[in-house]
């Protein structure tokens, strides 16, 4: 049985009129603090939504789907049976996943980016030092140079962590501070995380400054 939502002045109610609380409990449904359901939201049995969740107007969550805190999912998302997504995890709208997604269908969704051949491109903002030489926005020790490659030493190699010890990249439009956007190679093997907009790796090679 699915449980069909509206948003009738914030308050959540069944297509049907009937308590939604009540087919909640019946579905074995959960919601956390926090959790914003755009229209026509679509929920299967045992789905459950931790704290700050936000789904967009028509998602579709099978049975079993578990969304960890803060995750946000645009219009029209389609999650397939028993599909997991951790904490922070973030999908654009038309996403669709099945349970054997991984993390480049998370990028994808994510931040609309495809590998060729396992390799991406992403941007961040640093300060700019001299040409072709630029210093972290949080660490002014850490260096990276045009054509060399930048690493980090001890990364934080859990996937949950959004903003652990790491290379953080994005879109051009994700930063807001530092002097200058600068474009990175990121391998596929180097990415240990996609959370909140963001990835996380280990290591990146610097092409240039844009």
């Amino acid at each position: 049985m699915k449980i069909y939502l509206k948003n009738d002045n914030h308050r959540w109610q069944l297509y049907e009129g009937k308590v939604l609380v009540e087919r909640l409990k019946e579905n074995c449904v959960t919601l956390g603090s926090y959790v914003k359901l755009g229209d026509g939201v679509t929920l299967g049995s045992y789905v459950k939504l931790e704290d700050s969740v936000k789904l967009g107007d028509g998602v579709k969550l099978g049975d079993g789907v578990k969304l960890g805190d803060g995750v946000k999912l645009g219009n029209y998302v389609k999650l397939e049976d028993s599909v997991k997504l951790g904490d922070g995890v973030t999908l654009g709208s038309y996403v669709k996943l099945n349970n054997d997604y991984t993390i480049k269908d998370i990028i994808a969704g994510s931040l609309g980016q495809y590998p060729n051949n396992n390799k991406y491109v992403f941007y961040k903002r640093v300060n700019k030092i001299i040409k072709g030489k630029y210093a972290s926005c949080y660490d002014k020790n850490f260096i990276y140079e045009d054509g060399k490659i930048t690493k980090v030493k001890y990364a934080n190699m859990n996937k949950t962590v959004s903003c652990g010890s790491g290379i953080h990249v994005s879109t051009p439009f994700y930063w807001n501070n530092g002097d200058t956007l600068i474009a990175c190679e990121v391998k596929l093997e180097d990415i240990i995380t996609c959370l909140e907009g963001k990835i996380r790796c280990t290591k990146v090679k610097v092409i240039g400054e844009i």
